[in-house]
Order: structure tokens, then C-alpha cells, then sequence
């Protein structure tokens, strides 16, 4: 028997001999067809192995960002089963102090989930965190980066290819040569929108605030391939530029959207310097939530401080820069 005959011999069945039987049988045909179809869909089938409760992970769920003279949340939760529902911690005791010398001080349960505290630290204050509940106990030990100053916000209209005309921003501010710094920078703009009857005129009005989309070319963005993840944020860290002046230029990812139904009020440019940890969850949560809605990407971990369990302990300082716009 020739090798292309043997070829055509797959699985018990002569397929060149039925193939020559194709116009005279379609009964033969649509079986033969229909084989193939399963037999392709066969080979893409991969079994996933559901874990049992006993591989489950657990542990504790908490996210507490400070910042300086400000109320803090601690939201606190635990992981359980898919099956189950949400946990909001009721049973958790959370205490923080600024300092080894300073006693600490008590998280108040708020409702469940939700602990407050009124915060009294400073710039530049390290910080205790103690967490514990029925199950787990935790510490983090950290430090409120040094405070942010935004110097100047220069703005132009600039032709951006793929947008048109839109506005763009240059921030400056002073970086400290002390410590790693890590920023997070984005802007929320408000708007007011109306509502016209049908002779064109304005019969109601509503203000919305919402973040706008962003984006920027400069080096410290482009280091941080997590920025490809959102629209709404820029992260980077001063490694480029630690101790120097800084003015990085970023733009809008809109043009300009004035309208009959619309106006822009304002945009306030917000500016963050966090700690490592926080700067490292922002990063991870935004490609977490990315690729839970890609069907190409399995999500990734989302990096967390907390000892044997998910979340972030972690702060931050701020400045903003506000620019009004004629009404």
C-alpha cells in the first residue's frame, strides 16, 4: 500500500475510499463531515480541573490607604468559595500608631466591612499597622512618602494625530532626592450637560465629574508598561529624574467636546506620591481588570503587602492644580 494511501486511513476508516463514494451516497457524506467536525473539535477540548474547597485560597482581604490629617476606611473582608457570598468583616480588631514611642490607636467599626480612623500622621511619618480577626493576624510597617508640591501647570492646544485638536498639559513639580518616589498622576474634569426640548432650547441641566482619558509620550510613562492597561492614569517612578525638577507633558485623549449639549466647567490635575506598595497594586489592579475582560489574556495577580492574604496597606501624599474654563 502506498504511503498517501496509508495516510488516508485514520482512525479505522478508509476516508479516500468514502470521498469516492461522496456523490453517490450523501448519507456517507454528511457522517464523514460530520466525523471530521468532531474530531477537529476534539483536539481543542482541554479539561480544567475545578479545585476543591480544600485548595481553595483563603485568607484575609484588606485595603487601607492612608493619607496625611484625613479620615481613614479600612475596608476589610476575607477570601471565601465562588459559591459564597461576600464576607464583610464585623470580628476584626486594627490598630495604627506613627511611631515605636506612641501608643496605638483603634479602627472603629463603621459597619460591616468598613473600620474608620482619624488620621494624625504627617509626611515623611512611618507607620504600624496591626491587623487581626478570628483566623489571621497581620503586620506592615511602612513610611507616608515626603509631601508633593505641583509649581506650575502650563497649557497649549495641539494637534494630535488620530485625535485632532485637543488640549495638552505640562506639570512641574519637585522631585525629592531622598527617597524612591513613585507617582500616580490623572485629572477630573466636570462637566454640565443639557437637556434641549425640540426647538433647540435648554430646558434642564445636569453637572457630572468623571475622569478624563489621558495619555503621554514622555520617558518615565513609557517605562511603565502598565500604563498600556488604562486611559484614566498615569504611573511612574523617578528613576529617570530623582532629586531634579520635574515637567512631564500629557495630553487629552478627547478633543475638545463643546457642544449645545455640553460644556466644560473644569479640570483639576491631581498628583500622588505613594508608597511602593500602593504604586505596585495600582499598577496590577488595572492589568487585573483589563484582562478579566480580554478574551486573549488569563488575569494576572494583583500585588499585595499584606502577609498571607490580598489588598494593600499602603499611602500616599497630594497636590492638585485646578484650571477653570469660561462658562
Amino acid at each position: 500500500m502506498r504511503f498517501s494511501r496509508i495516510k488516508n486511513i485514520i482512525f479505522g476508516f478508509d476516508f479516500a475510499k468514502i470521498y469516492r463514494n461522496f456523490n453517490c451516497n450523501s448519507a456517507i457524506k454528511n457522517f464523514t463531515l460530520s466525523l471530521l467536525c468532531c474530531l477537529i473539535c476534539f483536539g481543542c477540548v482541554t479539561e480544567i480541573k475545578v479545585p476543591s474547597s480544600t485548595q481553595t485560597a483563603k485568607g484575609p482581604v484588606v485595603k487601607v490607604i492612608l493619607t496625611p490629617d484625613s479620615t481613614i476606611i479600612a475596608y476589610c473582608s476575607k477570601v471565601v468559595d465562588i459559591t459564597s457570598p461576600f464576607y464583610a468583616e464585623t470580628q476584626a480588631t486594627a490598630t495604627l500608631k506613627n511611631s515605636y514611642n506612641t501608643p496605638s490607636q483603634s479602627f472603629i467599626l463603621l459597619k460591616p466591612g468598613e473600620y474608620i480612623w482619624k488620621s494624625n500622621l504627617k509626611a515623611k511619618d512611618s507607620f504600624y499597622f496591626h491587623y487581626a480577626n478570628t483566623e489571621d493576624t497581620f503586620e506592615v510597617f511602612d513610611r507616608l512618602p515626603t509631601k508633593i508640591v505641583i509649581s506650575k501647570i502650563d497649557t497649549a492646544t495641539q494637534l494630535i494625530p488620530g485625535i485632532g485638536n485637543t488640549q495638552t498639559f505640562a506639570v512641574h513639580f519637585k522631585d525629592s532626592a531622598l527617597y524612591a518616589n513613585f507617582y500616580r498622576l490623572y485629572v477630573v474634569q466636570k462637566i454640565i450637560k443639557y437637556t434641549l426640548n425640540t426647538s433647540g432650547n435648554i430646558i434642564d441641566s445636569s453637572y457630572y465629574i468623571e475622569k478624563m482619558k489621558i495619555d503621554g509620550t514622555e520617558l518615565p510613562f513609557l517605562r511603565n508598561s502598565y500604563n498600556s492597561y488604562t486611559d484614566k492614569e498615569l504611573l511612574f517612578d523617578d528613576e529617570t529624574f530623582n532629586g531634579v525638577e520635574a515637567n512631564f507633558a500629557f495630553y487629552n485623549l478627547n478633543p475638545f467636546a463643546n457642544s449645545k449639549t455640553q460644556k466644560l466647567i473644569s479640570r483639576t490635575i491631581i498628583l500622588e506620591n505613594t508608597t511602593e506598595a500602593l504604586f505596585n497594586y495600582y499598577n496590577t489592579e488595572v492589568a487585573h481588570i483589563w484582562q478579566q475582560q480580554s478574551i486573549t489574556q488569563i488575569p494576572g495577580v494583583v500585588k499585595s503587602n499584606i502577609p498571607n492574604g490580598y489588598g494593600v496597606v499602603g499611602g500616599f501624599t497630594s497636590d492638585y492644580y485646578t484650571i477653570l474654563y469660561n462658562k
